[in-house]
């Protein structure tokens, strides 16, 4: 049965950030039990989670009866590239597999259109296959190749176009452009490093340059 949700803000519903923290912690064993390792969220005490949250906008949603809290999204806003990018996606392990996560971002998208951004851009790990499905069924775009700093896995960037644009809303070319732009960082990333995270003497070059 289709679960009776709210979807507001933290501050709105006035759920405190020990909740959260408590949520995404369960959510993320998923993933530390699959071998992916966060190493921020594997070391980070609940203090530090909020104040990562501090200039965030955090988003949850709660059963609508009980007002269980069943999942959290946060965004942090770029001004400069009109956008927001997010974080911090979990729902909670027992309430997985409902579509909360989509119906969530369906509310989140009209609160940061009409706060007049035009795009989301968002990341998660190559390996999280269930991640990058949920990202392509709710009209992200892959559009870049990185490896994560901590631990040189590989990542894709996405980003989901909310706004028109001639570039990313056009069925004939925003596939061109969303290639030609992960082609690039996937060659970049490659140049730069080795898979192994040691860097290649292009990258050292680059490097030592930019010091």
């Amino acid at each position: 049965m289709k679960r009776d949700i709210i979807v507001t803000t933290r501050r709105e519903a006035g759920i405190p950030y020990r909740s959260l923290y408590d949520l995404l912690m369960a959510s993320s064993r998923q993933w530390w039990e699959k071998g992916l390792r966060v190493p921020f969220l594997e070391k980070c005490t609940p203090e530090e989670f909020e104040r990562s949250l501090q200039r965030a906008n955090v988003f949850v949603a709660l059963d609508r009866e009980t007002g269980e809290l069943l999942g959290t999204h946060a965004f942090w806003v770029d001004r400069k590239r009109n956008c927001v990018k997010e974080f911090d996606l979990a729902v909670s392990p027992k309430h997985k597999r409902q579509g909360i996560a989509s119906r969530m971002l369906q509310v989140e998208v009209e609160r940061i259109r009409k706060a007049g951004f035009d795009h989301i851009i968002g990341h998660t790990s190559a390996a999280a296959t269930w991640s990058v499905r949920w990202h392509l069924k709710n009209g992200y775009r892959i559009i870049g190749y990185k490896r994560q700093m901590d631990n040189n896995h590989p990542v894709y960037m996405f980003r989901k176009q909310i706004a028109p644009s001639l570039l990313y809303s056009s069925p004939l070319i925003a596939p061109i452009v969303c290639k030609l732009h992960y082609l690039l960082s996937y060659l970049v990333t490659h140049v730069v490093k080795h898979q192994d995270g040691r860097l290649t003497l292009v990258g050292r070059i680059a490097k030592k340059v930019m010091k």
